[in-house]
């Protein structure tokens, strides 16, 4: 079998532009010896040059030949296309509310953190020290993981592309250009949702070889987190809930209404924030370099129910709602869970309170391939590492039904 070549391509997967790409024939076509690789710079999170992945070969039912054909009816010539189920994205980067750190090469990187103490004093020709610096840090120790899956190419012949195959070569078939295609597009876009999911929620006492511990135990709705492996490392919100200095409303879930999300809620919080001689340093600055409130998709859909129902409009009624409170701005992530509000600085450099922290991209790939003879089977395989902290927790106001 001929030495496997890695093929990286440089055009950015997002979902609509990869269809239009495919849809007017620009497929990547990839001969039968031939393992198709993509960076992951190439889609969503991956656009931003962070890279992580979800060991799929620890999920229950997952093992060899994976390849689950529903359809076997023959449906004549070959499609172009494959339809893909929507999956929610990477919205944490995609919306730039996390400073990614990459190309970390060793285990672990500190941020370094500064604050001075300034005590004035009486003018005096000798004058003795008083005030102080003081010197710390957050660590983003990364954990390793990898995604890797097995499926035999040979079961496409009894769906759409039995006459994409060489006659003549029975054992050492290719894989059709539209399912390769397709296949890493699907991969991509799970591994996009998977890592959105982690960054807040993940918790290593998930690992069902650990602690083992359910998330329902700890106020979530379901298992999903476990039973979806994401517990390789702690997410934003248990690294928080840990930090004493994180500033938090209680959650009430009747000021998740229309009727009391903004003067319940989000007010609540901002005068938190205000009322501490800290973080109200963060007040009345706007936009994108300003305060932002990251909430759930649920709690976005009753803030603009709560902009339709207002007694006297600003707005088409049946228009988006307008993503802003006071002025600041409101960002719907898909990986918080209903009834969690951040508020605090969120943003894609090092001013933001938020850091994701990932290893070197040049060595991280997306793999697609065959395995080595006399096997029959494809494999799909990335390995990378992932960890993410907060910089300083006083300057964070959080509000969350789960616990620590």
């Amino acid at each position: 079998m001929k030495q496997f070549i890695k093929k990286a391509t440089t055009v950015l997967l997002f979902s609509t532009l990869i269809a239009v790409a495919f849809f007017t024939g620009a497929q990547l076509l990839t001969p039968p010896d031939v393992s198709l690789a993509i960076s992951p710079q190439t889609i969503g999170w991956f656009a931003f040059s962070a890279t992580a992945v979800v060991s799929l070969c620890n999920i229950p039912g997952l093992g060899i030949d994976n390849l689950n054909i529903e359809d076997t009816s023959w449906s004549g010539k070959a499609l172009q296309y494959m339809l893909t189920r929507a999956v929610t994205d990477v919205d944490t980067v995609i919306n730039g509310c996390a400073c990614v750190l990459e190309e970390i090469s060793r285990k672990a990187i500190t941020i370094p953190r500064l604050e001075v103490t300034v005590l004035m004093q009486k003018y005096n020709p000798e004058p003795v020290a008083r005030g102080g610096q003081t010197v710390d840090r957050q660590v983003l120790t990364l954990q390793k993981f990898e995604l890797y899956d097995e499926f035999d190419p040979q079961d496409y012949e009894v769906h759409y592309f039995e006459q994409d195959y060489d006659e003549t070569r029975l054992i050492d078939e290719t894989l059709p250009a539209t399912a390769e295609n397709f296949t890493m597009l699907q991969y991509m876009k799970r591994i996009n949702k998977w890592i959105e999911d982690s960054l807040w929620n993940s918790r290593l006492m998930w690992d069902p070889a650990g602690a083992n511990i359910a998330p329902v135990t700890k106020g979530y709705p379901d298992n999903t987190l476990q039973t979806g492996t994401n517990y390789f490392f702690d997410g934003f919100i248990f690294k928080m809930l840990q930090d004493a200095t994180v500033q938090t409303v209680a959650y009430n879930p009747a000021n998740f209404t229309a009727a009391n999300i903004r003067e319940n809620q989000f007010n609540v919080m901002l005068k938190t924030l205000i009322n501490n001689p800290i973080s109200k340093a963060l007040a009345y600055k706007y936009g994108k370099d300003g305060l932002r409130y990251l909430i759930s998709y649920a709690d976005q859909n009753i803030h603009e129910s709560a902009q339709r129902t207002d007694a006297y409009k600003n707005q088409d009624s049946t228009q988006y709602g307008i993503n802003r409170f006071a002025g600041y701005d409101v960002v719907p992530l898909a990986g918080l869970d209903e009834g969690t509000v951040v508020l605090s600085i969120a943003r894609p450099d090092y001013n933001t309170n938020f850091f994701i922290g990932t290893n070197t991209t040049e060595d991280v790939m997306l793999e697609m391939g065959r395995k080595p003879k006399p096997s029959k089977l494809w494999f799909v395989n990335m390995i990378a590492k992932l960890d993410v902290t907060h910089g300083w927790g006083d300057q964070a106001i959080l509000t969350t039904p789960v616990t620590a």
